[in-house]
């Protein structure tokens, strides 16, 4: 029997509930195909031969990955013999690989009305803690671990724990998890959640001891060095912050996350310009993700409008069949054309959501490279400061604060009419909570900086606001003036 583990999904793909009405179409195809297929036996086949026959088929689709045709074999063979928990289980093993785990829910809870399995039980919690029901995943791993205990039961409830702010249950479960003589990787991977679990609380100190212990055991392993440097970070120890999260790097060339760890401790520790070159390389990283994202997506989409426009040509085959009388394909097609839809449906929310969280973290590293190079004061930088932070603003045209700051780059190089419509932007954008605006003008002549600051407050203060912004723009003409 296959095992619902052996399926690991190939791409993230986002959990999406389906609607009443939606599952109700999707239970009366796969009715309708059993009623189809159970009308008579099919070469020579008796019922059961046919249940086996279809499962058979079923698992071989699996095997070849071509989902939506296992799920139909599967549903089929149930409907012919449904007190098989293999057809169930195996099933919910596909809609697991497309994303679909609220469909994996219901076929476990299935299964588990035939075979009370406490592995059964704990790949629902799983498929609950996906779907977000994490009181119904802690009511799982609770039955499971009834039977006895168990490292891996008792590691997913310490983790739930501490999804639902639990965390003395969560310790208590972990150092439990350290009694029970686990293998050298889970019991690094238990030593940093507990770890996590202690940062969270703040507990800074027993947070870095059970770091530094991980680090023993794995003392190469990039993840333990880069946690171990956030929370030297926290606690104001820069220099080891900066020692921890380089060995991350060496450990793990390339990894962006580390990378932009990197360039925050740099810039804590005033080292702009080694700063700004990691973000340089973030950047460049982040690109070319962002290249193969859209790649992928163009994919996607074109692969989705084949499928769309098969749909069609079975809907209109099967149009023809109704009128000529003829039932054969009708219900086949139909469950495809269901299951097929939402797998489209996952597929294009999972390469949205993957491409907008780029786009989004692009727009974030390039206003800080801009922020960072606005504070080292050299006009000969404000072109490409000015480049950085619109491309933010293009990335992500609804974030205030990419034009507060496209603002500001705006009004240094004396563009203030074009400052003005990024100000006027801000307000509209932050219409409903407060507005601050800080300038900061050099006056070479006595080396001294002047700050003009104006503050909104009030969420029917727009005008108000504006009003405020034309005051900044005059005291900073008058700045410029003086400084010609």
């Amino acid at each position: 029997m296959e095992d619902i583990n052996s399926i690991s999904s190939e791409k993230t793909i986002p959990v999406v509930v389906s609607t009443v009405e939606a599952r109700r179409k999707k239970l009366a195809a796969r009715r309708k195909l059993g009623l189809k297929l159970v009308s008579g036996p099919r070469n020579g086949m008796s019922f059961m031969e046919r249940a086996k026959d279809l499962y058979t088929q079923g698992v071989e689709y699996m095997r070849g990955k071509e989902y939506i045709k296992a799920i139909q074999h599967f549903s089929a063979s149930s409907f012919l013999f449904d007190q098989d928990s293999r057809v169930f289980i195996n099933r919910a093993s596909c809609y697991r690989a497309i994303g679909d785990f609220e469909e994996v829910f219901f076929d476990l809870t299935t299964s588990l009305e035939m075979d009370e399995s406490a592995h059964i039980r704990s790949q629902r919690a799983t498929a609950a803690m996906k779907m977000g029901a994490l009181d119904l995943a802690l009511e799982d791993m609770n039955e499971c671990l009834r039977g006895g205990r168990n490292i891996n039961y008792l590691f997913t409830r310490s983790k739930l724990y501490h999804q639902l702010h639990l965390p003395s249950k969560a310790l208590q479960d972990l150092t439990d998890c350290l009694g029970m003589n686990p293998d050298l990787e889970m019991k690094t991977s238990i030593l940093a959640t507990k770890a996590r679990i202690h940062s969270w609380l703040e507990e800074w100190g027993e947070a870095e001891e059970t770091l530094q212990e991980a680090l023993k055991l794995s003392p190469r392993n990039p993840s333990i060095h880069s946690a171990l440097s956030s929370l030297q970070l926290k606690t104001n120890q820069l220099p080891e912050a900066l020692a921890s999260i380089n060995e991350a790097v060496k450990l793990k060339k390339g990894n962006l996350q580390f990378i932009l760890e990197r360039a925050e401790i740099l810039r804590v520790l005033g080292k702009g310009e080694d700063s700004i070159a990691d973000l340089t390389s973030a950047i460049q990283l982040l690109d070319q993700d962002l290249l193969e994202v859209e790649e992928e997506e163009s994919k996607q989409e074109e692969a989705s409008k084949a499928r769309r426009e098969q749909r069609e040509e079975e809907e209109e085959s099967m149009k023809s069949n109704k009128d000529g009388g003829s039932i054969e394909g009708i219900d086949e097609a139909s469950l495809d054309s269901l299951e097929s839809e939402s797998l489209d449906e996952r597929s294009s929310l999972a390469a949205r959501s993957k491409k907008g969280g780029k786009q989004s973290l692009i727009a974030e590293v390039l206003s800080k490279r801009a922020k960072l190079n606005l504070q080292t004061g050299l006009e000969n930088l404000l072109p490409s400061i000015l480049a950085d932070i619109s491309r933010s603003c293009l990335l992500q045209p609804l974030h205030p604060v990419y034009h507060h700051i496209r603002g500001l780059v705006l009004v240094f190089m004396r563009r203030i009419e074009e400052a003005v419509v990024e100000f006027e932007e801000v307000v509209l954008l932050h219409n409903d909570i407060p507005i601050s605006w800080n300038l900061i003008l050099d006056q070479e002549e006595n080396d001294s900086s002047t700050i003009v600051s104006a503050h909104s407050v009030g969420s029917s203060s727009t005008m108000r606001a504006i009003r405020v912004i034309e005051k900044v723009f005059f005291v900073c003409l008058l700045n410029m003036c003086f400084h010609d």
